[in-house]
């Protein structure tokens, strides 16, 4: 490595290298006539990217390359072979895959796919894989064309320098300071948060030797029961065991030696889960008559057996009401003013909850306006008021009971936490001759609305309007994330008679193996079947060691004939 500063001085400067974001060297070099020169082992430096960065005296870079250094043999080397090279339709395939380091067989976790070659190369163009990416995109900035071209053969690696000098830059500020951050590794489903009052408290001298602790309840097929000190920062962290479902509900509560009142209030830590987004390649190609008329009367004879199948949702008013849970209440509305509108359960109350919007009304304000009005009645400060469009007069229900008209400004003040969830029916007749006289206790019958309608506020305690406002308490309830069972990828199996072999198979992707290990040979063999579409197989396979980590791609095409 050869340094060249102009105008020509001589001062040290250092010289770091890196591979991975790891320094991996550190010289001081001082220039002589404003050069300096360094030779290095190829077999001293590791595989893949390296980054050489000159930093002038203050330590600050002043400049930057970077550098392939191909080392073949710290690869994985994934060498796969089929049985035959042409296959019938619905023939049995069996792929033979072995893995090696250099010339040494080794364990690794890999991964295989068969799929149809003409779909595979147009809805794939970027030809991107494991090696690609772990040994030059998460390295180098920016969209690189077709990155597994240079990992293709010898020569086309040779041509990695010019990308390197063209990708290969870094741009640096001096803005602000970064602070470094540590991130363990989740090892296990885990419950995490803080108690806030804790370090409030601990700052009084008079209560330095004040314990506290948080006791938690998960529930289930066999409910367990922690107990964990807190200490002076209010942080704790449960380890829970490894369970499977759409969530555990667990209880928590800080408890004090000196105080037992609901002072302290629990802060549970959640995780964003990032969005996944799909584009989808539409390819059309023309269908045999006799093979499209067989397909649909297969759908419609799955769709006559399966109850699965069927239509599941309601639809009122151009607005979907789907998994309708019936409960006693429920049911009395439903027989007496049929299904509601437009249903609005506590998951979407709390999803879209602000810090203006912890009250029922001021959610329903921001949230709902296009079914629901809220308006501010009375006298400063006055009180919100819900009404729904096109009615004369909007009954409140809390739990299936009535509420008095001169307690309709404490409905607005219903934490969302305590809705169970909230329904509307914007036509609702009988509610006149049922409720009015609930309402108004002092007026007639004869005053009663004709065109009324009904909003109906579910909570979880079940106790009506004044249940709907828990006292202060340290008790938390809420639902733990935890882990998706594996899902084994469907693959027919043509030498059993259970199979129905008057469908058309016309499946591109053939066969998928998420993970395969290979044994202390290397070696490993799957089995699958083929489908009905003639032509170029495509059987891709990479993976990674399980020592070291090296990672390798290989990939072979067979045949399909009639």
């Amino acid at each position: 490595m050869v340094i060249n500063a102009k105008p020509t001085k001589s001062e040290t400067v250092y010289l770091q290298l890196y591979h991975r974001g790891k320094r991996i060297l550190k010289l001081n070099a001082k220039l002589n006539d404003g050069n300096f020169s360094y030779s290095f082992k190829k077999s001293e430096l590791p595989n893949g990217i390296i980054r050489a960065t000159v930093y002038d005296s203050e330590h600050k870079p002043i400049t930057e390359r970077h550098f392939y250094n191909h080392k073949p043999n710290e690869n994985l080397n994934i060498e796969i072979e089929t049985d035959k090279l042409e296959y019938a339709t619905r023939d049995s395939v069996i792929v033979r895959v072995r893995t090696l380091k250099g010339n040494r067989p080794v364990p690794a976790s890999v991964s295989l796919i068969a799929v149809n070659k003409d779909y595979f190369n147009a809805t794939n163009p970027d030809k991107r894989n494991i090696l690609s990416y772990f040994m030059l995109e998460s390295d180098i900035r920016g969209e690189i064309e077709n990155p597994s071209y240079y990992f293709e053969n010898e020569k086309q690696m040779e041509q990695l320098d010019f990308l390197m000098l063209t990708q290969g830059w870094t741009n640096y500020k001096y803005d602000e300071a970064k602070k470094s951050k540590v991130v363990e590794p989740e090892r296990g489903l885990a419950l995490t948060g803080s108690i806030s009052g804790v370090q409030r408290r601990k700052k009084s001298k008079r209560l330095q030797d004040e314990k506290f602790d948080v006791a938690l309840i998960t529930f289930g097929t066999k409910p367990r029961v922690f107990n964990q000190e807190i200490d002076s920062t209010g942080y704790f962290n449960f380890n829970l065991e490894d369970s499977y479902g759409d969530g555990k509900k667990f209880v928590i509560e800080p408890v004090s030696s000196v105080r037992t009142n609901g002072t302290f209030e629990v802060k549970i830590t959640t995780t964003d889960i990032p969005k996944i987004e799909y584009k989808t390649d539409f390819i059309i190609s023309p269908v045999d008559s006799i093979v499209e008329k067989t397909v649909y009367e297969r759908i419609e004879k799955d769709i006559a057996i399966d109850s699965y199948l069927l239509p599941n949702i309601i639809e009122l008013n151009e607005v979907v009401v789907s998994d309708y849970k019936m409960t006693p209440e429920r049911e009395e509305m439903k027989n007496l003013h049929g299904m509601p509108d437009a249903v609005v359960e506590n998951k979407e109350l709390m999803a879209k909850a602000e810090n203006w919007t912890g009250i029922l009304f001021k959610w329903l304000q921001f949230n709902f306006r296009d079914d629901i009005s809220v308006r501010r009645v009375g006298n400063l400060p006055g009180y919100l008021e819900a009404t729904i469009p096109g009615a004369d007069f909007t009954y409140i229900l809390v739990d299936g009971m009535p509420v008095l008209f001169e307690n309709y400004k404490l409905v607005p003040d219903i934490p969302i936490e305590a809705v169970k969830s909230v329904e509307l029916l914007k036509n609702a007749p009988k509610a006149a001759v049922r409720y009015w006289l609930a309402t108004f206790p002092q007026s007639l019958i004869i005053y009663a609305p004709q065109r009324s309608a009904i909003l109906a506020i579910y909570t979880y305690s079940g106790k009506g309007l004044f249940g709907a406002f828990p006292g202060k308490t340290n008790l938390t309830m809420d639902t733990a994330t935890e882990f998706s069972p594996k899902r084994e990828f469907y693959s027919p199996a043509y030498d059993s008679e259970d199979e129905d072999s008057g469908v058309p198979d016309l499946r591109k992707l053939i066969h998928w193996v998420p993970n395969i290990i290979t044994d202390t040979k290397g070696n490993a063999e799957i089995n699958f079947f083929n489908g009905d579409i003639v032509g170029q197989v495509l059987v891709i396979c990479e993976g990674i060691s399980i020592a070291k980590g090296a990672v390798g791609q290989s990939n072979m095409s067979y045949e399909i004939i009639e």
